[in-house]
């Protein structure tokens, strides 16, 4: 009987975990965060003056988490148009498909920078909110990933759709590790907005001149224009991994410890479970691979993984605790490559798929848990911001600063200026000193009767 009691605790124990995934503790330390960043780009200024006139054209009963998942959705369509229509990456999309992903890439890069302003407008602000912007970022970052890569046909050349994709994902993880280490996230004079914009350049590129433009030699070499975009991430990242790198090992080195009160290295852990099972089926795959043979799907399957991982990183930064080392979606690397090797080329497409959607189930139910904890714990609403608690699903900054719309830079939640913290920061102490005097309204009767 004891056996039995303590397996149905044991299998209550990992239901309730799967149900809720954040602890007592780490909702605590969700209500106390505070969003905290520095830096501005280049690109800002100007495109703030369009959003703060967008944002007003949005009805006030909307909640800031609608706009953000309505850009992610815009963006999930528009890139499964252009790999709808090549899906092995090596013909440039129809002009129309194109043309409709650098409007989606704009209105999500739009919508993603007002989430913001408009929780700041209707009062709802929340840790909720930052959160559901990161991880609308993180899958993001994947989406325009490949789209980038389609709208150029990129699959031409396999290392180089490799090195953006991936190197996309590693840097928005580094950006996030970065704050998750010394608790303040990072902007550049070039970052996420100045990338969105050029690879709404490259979509515009590619509806004009299609295939016969990115086609044509670059004089004096053996290149096509093809290359481009690919030198553009590898400066991108030059520019920003390195700054990730120096500020991580320089806060290890002085033995400072991470936000959670741990070390700072073990998000190291989950980034290698993902990186090196993708570059050595890649590469190492006897015949031809199942990255060459299956580009998109093989992207797209690694980069649910990194989306879950990252989501989890970042509810490590703004729950104060320890990483998740080993998650079960780390599996899903580790069995493509010890089955896509021994796979012929049909086989793998089928294996990368149900791949893909197993991650794909397994982070939307993180996902869900995750934002149904939270919102229940802050008495807020997800997609909603009238609640009973007076408050609402309100996002956590202002968009823009982060969407990683070409995983060259952090999906970061914020984008809050000074001046517009110090706003919020007046927001809730008036909503304080409401509360002081209700109390006090309410103990007045008490002590007279008391007299």
């Amino acid at each position: 009987m004891k056996e039995e009691e303590g397996e149905a605790v044991g299998e209550e124990t990992m239901t309730s975990r799967w149900r809720k995934p954040l602890s007592s503790r780490q909702l605590k330390a969700l209500s106390e965060h505070r969003y905290s960043v520095e830096g501005s780009s280049l690109l800002e200024p100007p495109l703030q003056i369009f959003w703060t006139w967008l944002v007003e054209l949005v009805p006030l009963w909307m909640a800031p988490n609608t706009i953000t998942i309505t850009g992610l959705a815009i963006n999930a369509i528009t890139t499964i148009t252009l790999v709808a229509h090549s899906p092995e990456a090596r013909t440039v999309p129809p002009p129309w498909a194109c043309l409709l992903a650098a409007l989606g890439l704009f209105l999500y890069q739009s919508l993603d920078a007002i989430d913001g302003k408009q929780a700041r407008r209707t009062h709802s602000s929340s840790p909720l909110g930052e959160l559901f912007d990161h991880g609308c970022d993180s899958v993001s970052t994947v989406l325009v990933g490949v789209g980038a890569s389609v709208s150029v046909a990129l699959g031409a050349s396999p290392p180089c759709m490799f090195f953006c994709c991936f190197v996309g994902m590693a840097m928005f993880y580094c950006a996030h590790w970065r704050a998750y280490t010394t608790g303040t996230l990072h902007f550049g004079r070039v970052d996420v907005t100045e990338v969105q914009v050029a690879i709404v350049v490259v979509f515009l590129l590619s509806a004009l001149g299609g295939e016969e433009l990115w086609s044509t030699q670059i004089p004096f070499t053996q290149q096509s224009l093809r290359l481009l975009p690919v030198l553009g991430m590898l400066g991108g990242a030059l520019y920003a991994l390195p700054s990730y790198a120096v500020a991580i090992l320089r806060h290890a080195a002085s033995g400072a410890p991470a936000v959670s009160g741990g070390s700072v290295l073990p998000p190291a852990i989950p980034l290698l479970g993902l990186l090196l099972p993708a570059l050595l089926v890649a590469s190492v795959s006897p015949g031809v691979s199942a990255f060459v043979s299956h580009p998109c799907l093989f992207v797209l399957a690694f980069g649910v993984v990194s989306a879950k991982i990252t989501n989890q990183l970042v509810v490590a930064h703004m729950t104060r605790s320890v990483v998740p080392m080993m998650d079960p979606i780390l599996l899903a690397p580790l069995t493509l490559l010890i089955i896509l090797p021994l796979t012929s080329s049909p086989t793998q497409g089928v294996v990368l798929a149900i791949t893909m959607a197993a991650c794909t189930l397994d982070l939307s139910t993180y996902c869900v848990s995750v934002c149904r904890q939270i919102a229940s714990h802050l008495g807020i609403r997800v997609f909603s911001i009238s609640s009973a608690a007076g408050g609402g699903g309100g996002g956590g900054g202002d968009g823009h600063r982060h969407g990683g719309a070409d995983g060259h830079r952090h999906g970061d939640a914020g984008g809050i200026t000074e001046d517009e913290v110090g706003q919020g920061d007046e927001v809730e102490e008036v909503e304080e000193e409401e509360e002081e005097e209700v109390d006090t309204g309410t103990l007045k009767p008490l002590l007279s009767r008391a007299q």
